[in-house]
């Protein structure tokens, strides 16, 4: 994933893959600060931000509404 963001920083679904990581392995400010910026990148997968959602609600961090 690193190699993957250092190749395109500017990826929203990088970014929103790096949240899911972050969530999965209990690094809630990792993984908040990396959903805001694929949501800054205007992240458009619906299913991609339905998991990143579903997943913040199911660890009990993370606001999908800021």
């Amino acid at each position: 994933m690193c190699e993957a963001n250092i190749l395109n920083n500017k990826a929203p679904e990088v970014w929103a893959y790096l949240s899911l990581i972050c969530l999965r392995t209990n690094k809630p400010l990792e993984a908040e600060q990396a959903y805001k910026y694929a949501m800054k990148l205007n992240l458009d997968n619906p299913e991609l931000l339905d998991e990143i959602h579903a997943l913040q609600e199911k660890v009990g961090f993370g606001n999908p509404e800021f």
